[in-house]
């Protein structure tokens, strides 16, 4: 099988490297996890974040998002 979806043309370059990193055919040549966290965290120091949409990681529940099932 081993098909991947074509990354669209209007992703960020260097998003789309670590997406192509983690899809190595070679399991050896993937990332490691502490490797991803670094470029991960480094990639998104250097994105600007409007300062009027809090980041999704640190918002306050809702009742909505809250529900238990």
């Amino acid at each position: 099988m081993n098909q991947r979806l074509e990354i669209p043309k209007n992703v960020d370059p260097r998003w789309a490297s670590i997406i192509e990193s983690c899809w190595h055919s070679d399991p050896a040549c993937r990332p490691a996890f502490l490797e991803l966290f670094q470029r991960l965290r480094d990639l998104q120091k250097k994105m600007p974040f409007s300062s009027r949409q809090p980041n999704p990681l640190q918002r306050k529940p809702t009742k909505r998002s809250s529900r238990q099932p």
